[in-house]
């Protein structure tokens, strides 16, 4: 192709040896005892030789326990080499047959345990689920944790397809991000349990491998998407997510067919760390999304979206991730243009500037068509509201808080391999930097130019994983028409600049100028004159511009005081707010105003809520104040069990930076 630049041959967070063997297929078979907190395991590969010079398989594991390696059927010595770097593991290398040439295929089986500390698993007690009757087991392999219920090629620059076979207790439904391909049977090594099977025909990289096992029954929303949850929720997550046939086909207007068949759901108890995971054909949720208005309901068009960016078309390594979610935000918010108007789009984008998250070249596309589908979906006015929202919201706190405008991990395209752990490295800086880079370029060539190009670079690109220097030629290429403009843009500024992106554009700021004047009447009051102001004005605001005012009042030159929230509180009537953003970021302005009342409502919340977006910033604030200190790390050390282990390892690094582990 003309378009081609040179390809990803080393992922600094991996030891596999891609470009000499490859993985076309995995078979996984597990053995699920709740018990020992165990999984027996058999994975079954199919190998494809790359190089005449190929002697070996390298892959990566952690926390497995392996009993045996099969190559061709025949029992093969192996050596476990120990971790370079910690966060990457183990390095599990296989000798290979002899006068192996290109097109060779390989047959490896190895057997194993996964340990009960694998990284990849969350275990729960029935008491620590929704409905507190059944236990539950859960995967989450993004960005390298799959070596940790699987030794693998645990690079997004490799792609198999896989079988799943799991057997797990008789009363649980094992769910899988793949098709179910055939009925449970019962398991006859092991009476109590049925055997679950799944297949994901389509390549994907190890980080979508997932499945669980837990109490869930489902209900249908279209004929291609059921939502699966605990029972006493289904009916509340039935008429939340009951727009997603609506929100796909809008997606599916702008990216092209939906190709995976189905687009299933299933919401996670509060422990799950994030606000969903695009795994394809089985999307996991937070519960903190069951709003019960369906105000949250767009971080389900991001993961959508994620079926074109991330899924089809992915990110060689991880030091490219604004591929992924930057294109997934930029055309969520599109949607939402479609669905309310284009203000509210830019209103959600500068909103981004401003509170912090955490996350990866899949990214910044995933974000930038996110938006793009809001901006569908909700009518394009809306969807600079969206904009406006997050670049206020996450960016200016992901550089200045996070990190700092100096931080080499502040530029969208990163270099991992000095200091290369992915999970440290993940920020929201792929998702709205990125997005604000496709939003630019979008103003700059034009929409139904763009989309031209955008079909183009997913034909092109299905099935693979590309890094930004691939991505740029074919851009390139393609727009060498508009090489002057792109000349004066400066490419290089926007992908390795660090801090804030060069340019904010110019989003319709309507909406988001009647949250600022409200806010300032709140920053600017004493207690007296807060309860003169006028309280329709927030009645009258939609959710985005609620969540807005509270970013605002949180981020407020003026540190809206602690006797000015009381009234606040009781005038907005803001004693039990059902929308977790909303919550997250009044609770933020009442510990930067230390407000000693707000401690134990941020103390529950924490405890609570799972979702690093939201635990981690508070988290943060409860440990830099002197008076709550204390208490707070003898909270964090009684919950830490039973949090996930990547929300536990991550809130242990904000202890580490204030000195206290």
């Amino acid at each position: 192709m003309p378009f081609s630049a040179k390809p990803t041959t080393k992922d600094p967070a991996s030891y596999a040896n891609f470009t000499e063997v490859t993985v076309r297929h995995m078979d996984l078979k597990y053995c699920i005892s709740f018990e020992k907190k165990t999984m027996e395991a058999e994975a079954n590969y199919i190998l494809d030789v790359l190089t005449n010079e190929a002697e070996k398989i390298s892959l990566d594991t952690r926390d497995c326990d392996i009993h045996k390696v099969e190559v061709n059927g025949h029992e093969y010595a192996y050596k476990i080499l120990e971790p370079e770097k910690e966060y990457k593991g183990h390095n599990l290398v296989v000798a290979l047959p002899k006068g192996l040439r290109v097109g060779d295929e390989v047959k490896l089986t190895i057997s194993y345990t996964v340990l009960p500390e694998s990284l990849s698993l969350q275990w729960m007690a029935p008491e620590q689920t929704i409905d507190k009757t059944h236990p539950l087991v859960f995967t989450y392999n993004q960005p390298i944790n799959a070596r940790a219920i699987v030794p693998c090629m645990d690079t997004p620059s490799v792609k198999s397809t896989i079988s799943y076979q799991v057997s797990a207790p008789k009363s649980l439904q094992v769910l899988f991000a793949a098709v179910e391909s055939k009925g449970p049977e019962v398991d006859q090594e092991h009476p109590e349990n049925r055997i679950f099977y799944a297949e994901q025909k389509i390549p994907i990289p190890s980080y979508l491998i997932a499945f669980l096992a837990g109490n869930y029954v489902s209900a249908d929303i279209s004929p291609r998407i059921r939502v699966w949850t605990e029972p006493s929720i289904i009916e509340k997550a039935r008429y939340e997510f009951a727009t997603t046939e609506e929100q796909l086909q809008l997606a599916e207007s702008i990216l092209g067919e939906f190709v995976w068949g189905r687009a299933d759901m299933v919401v996670l108890p509060n422990s799950f760390p994030f606000g969903g995971m695009e795994n394809p054909n089985m999307i996991f949720l937070t519960p903190s999304l069951l709003a019960g208005d369906r105000s949250l309901v767009h971080l389900v068009t991001h993961e959508l979206v994620h079926s074109w960016t991330g899924n089809l078309v992915t990110n060689a390594t991880w030091e490219h991730m604004w591929l992924n979610e930057g294109f997934t935000k930029y055309y969520e918010r599109r949607i939402l243009g479609k669905q309310f108007g284009e203000p509210r789009r830019a209103f959600q984008n500068i909103n981004v500037r401003a509170v912090k998250v955490y996350s990866r070249l899949n990214e910044g596309f995933t974000e930038y068509y996110e938006r793009r589908v809001i901006g569908k979906e909700f009518g394009e006015s809306n969807r600079d509201v969206c904009c406006i929202n997050c670049w206020s919201q996450n960016l200016v706190t992901t550089v200045h808080e996070q990190f700092h405008p100096e931080h080499p991990w502040t530029a969208m395209v990163q270099d991992h391999s000095v200091e290369g752990d992915p999970i440290s490295a993940f920020s929201m800086i792929y998702y709205e930097k990125g997005q604000v880079f496709l939003y630019t370029l979008e103003k700059l060539l034009g929409r139904e130019e763009f989309d031209t190009w955008m079909h183009k670079y997913i034909a092109d690109y299905t099935g693979k994983s590309l890094n930004t220097d691939e991505w740029r030629a074919h851009f390139l290429a393609h727009f060498a028409d508009k090489a002057d403009a792109l000349a004066e843009l400066d490419l290089d500024k926007w992908l390795y600049g660090l801090g804030m992106p060069p340019k904010q554009p110019s989003y319709d700021t309507s909406l988001q100028e009647e949250c600022q004047k409200y806010a300032d009447l709140w920053a600017d009051a004493d207690p007296a004159a807060a309860e003169h102001i006028d309280t329709s004005i927030y009645e009258n605001f939609n959710a985005l511009q609620k969540i807005e005012f509270f970013s605002l009042v949180r981020n407020h030159k003026n540190v809206v005081e602690s006797k000015v929230l009381e009234v606040m509180e009781r005038r907005l009537n803001l004693g039990h707010l059902t929308n977790v953003e909303m919550e997250y970021l009044y609770i933020l302005a009442g510990l930067r105003a230390r407000w000693h009342s707000i401690i134990p409502r941020a103390m529950a919340f924490v405890e609570k809520n799972g979702r690093l977006k939201f635990s981690r910033p508070v988290f943060r604030e409860l440990l830099s104040w002197d008076q709550t200190q204390k208490d707070t790390l003898v909270l964090f050390h009684r919950i830490r069990t039973q949090m996930h282990p990547l929300g536990a390892e991550m809130t242990m690094l904000e202890l580490k930076k204030l000195g206290l582990a």
